[in-house]
């Protein structure tokens, strides 16, 4: 009996009835300005490892209920019978619904961006068919070795997480396919990062440098690169790096490269690494601060897509100049709507390059 009136206590809350209005009591945490619920999620999972996630995810939900000023708490009992039977059961699913939804196994989106964590939970190896996770703008110096049980995992987001170095426990994750490392504080990759041996998309770039706490201060490309043969995808935006190893032509399967602001870069160097990947077919270099690029870039002759974009505006004329070294090449400047190289699949780029003017 206690339990049922406590049930239909939290059902008035939530109702949309006069009472409550009269009340003035606060918005439900679904229409408050507030942190969403998973924000409370990541808090939860850093608490004592003896709570069960139902029980964290009844607590998230009970602290989620709006509750009535106790001046009305002894006079509105009577109506709670009324009110759950009035429908009050439909207005706290929905919430209920969001709260348990982090603590369901099933999920395989999960975004704990801003919780300020500096390691990754035990529980997170509980998420077994996760595909993606985000840990962006957070402290993380450790990876969790229960994260191998993620066997689905798919896309791991580490940016902005202050890290020197990469954690040693990405050796347990083997199974990811896209690695997101932006606006750290890197200087390489060590040797042992080679054990990522499915990944097909890496991301170590400076993105935010105006406002982003981390630089990525990587000057040479990591050697472990070169042994990684499944990578497709290599973002280098706007780091220091000065010259691209020429053995570049050991990644088989590389096929879209992003130089975007790498100021510092040999471009001549460049082009003739660039020209020993068989299989490059996009490649960014807007932002670089010229107004003409070397014509020996001419020896990439496998781009199906150039982007060169920049502040000041492109050189119309040497981009005919362009067109002529590169006459199997889609050149993207100026105005026109350029290819997203991160989200767009090789497939889409292939097409995008295909489109002559």
């Amino acid at each position: 009996m206690q339990a049922f009136k406590k049930i239909g206590y939290l059902g008035l809350l939530l109702s949309s009835c006069w009472y409550c209005i009269s009340c003035q009591s606060p918005p439900p945490a679904s229409e408050s300005t507030s942190s969403p619920i998973l924000s409370n999620f990541g808090k939860k999972l850093l608490q004592e490892q003896a709570q069960t996630e139902n029980d964290i995810a009844h607590q998230v939900w009970l602290e989620s209920v709006p509750k009535l000023p106790e001046l009305f708490e002894a006079t509105c009992f009577q109506m709670q019978t009324s009110a759950l039977q009035a429908g009050a059961y439909q207005s706290i699913q929905p919430i209920a619904n969001k709260t348990r939804t982090p603590y369901d196994t099933t999920i395989t989106y999960l975004d704990l961006s801003r919780q300020n964590l500096y390691y990754i939970p035990d529980r997170i190896g509980n998420y077994t068919r996760l595909k993606y996770l985000s840990f962006r703008y957070n402290q993380i110096q450790a990876i969790n070795p229960r994260m191998a049980r993620c066997t689905a995992l798919r896309r791991l987001d580490l940016s902005s997480n202050q890290l020197q170095d990469v954690p040693f426990g990405v050796v347990y994750l083997s199974q990811i396919h896209q690695l997101n490392l932006t606006d750290n504080k890197l200087t390489g990759l060590p040797n042992f990062f080679g054990g990522l041996s499915n990944l097909r998309v890496l991301d170590i770039s400076n993105l935010h440098t105006q406002m982003a706490s981390g630089y990525n201060n990587i000057q040479q490309l990591p050697p472990v690169l070169l042994r990684m043969p499944q990578l497709q995808k290599l973002f280098l935006d706007r780091l220091p790096l000065t010259s691209l190893p020429s053995r570049l032509y050991q990644m088989k399967r590389l096929q879209v490269v992003s130089l975007n602001g790498a100021r510092l870069l040999n471009l001549s160097q460049a082009f003739d690494a660039l020209s020993q990947v068989e299989n490059l077919i996009a490649l960014d270099l807007s932002f670089l601060g010229r107004r003409k690029l070397p014509t020996s870039i001419a020896k990439l002759q496998q781009l199906k897509i150039l982007i060169w974009h920049e502040n000041n505006g492109i050189n119309t004329a040497f981009v005919a100049e362009l067109q002529r070294l590169l006459p199997n090449c889609k050149i993207y400047y100026g105005t026109e709507n350029t290819p997203f190289l991160r989200g767009n699949s090789i497939e889409t780029l292939l097409e995008a390059g295909l489109k002559q003017d």
